[in-house]
């Protein structure tokens, strides 16, 4: 419902009151009671503070909506890498020790150069998380 139609609810006298109310929560003493002895303001309060529910489920829904999406591209992500990773080691498993030592190298050195300054120094740690997940997998 329109704000103009929940004023026609309003005696014009209470408007600037009745207008504040529903927007920060406030009222004087005076205003309160006009909304006790006026069942037509009881009513436009009513559906003021209903609209306005209304539009925070609708805002927690979208928020909610977004965040659960946001959780399914990560995972959704997290699943590419993950088979990405796989699939990239079986390659390299099955090459010679020089062979693969050159595979690695040359990867490497790609990677280096695509890679922001701030990705570079996170590439250890990236490396060091790999090697100790592969040698807990080989070792179990």
């Amino acid at each position: 419902m329109e704000l103009n139609q929940l004023l026609t609810l309003v005696k014009p006298e209470w408007h600037k009151a009745f207008l504040r109310f529903i927007d920060t929560g406030e009222a004087e003493e005076t205003f309160l009671n006009y909304l006790n002895q006026d069942e037509r303001g009881q009513k436009a309060v009513e559906m003021a503070f209903d609209a306005q529910a209304s539009a925070f489920e609708g805002l927690a829904k979208e928020l909610t909506a977004d965040k659960i999406e946001a959780k399914r591209a990560t995972a959704s992500a997290s699943q590419v890498a993950s088979g990405d990773i796989a699939r990239i080691v079986k390659n390299v498993l099955v090459l010679e020790p020089q062979e693969r030592y050159e595979v690695l190298q040359q990867a490497a050195s790609s990677l280096e150069a695509s890679i922001s300054p701030k990705q570079k120094s996170q590439l250890d740690d990236v490396a060091q998380e790999i090697g100790r997940a592969f040698s807990s997998a080989a070792s179990r």
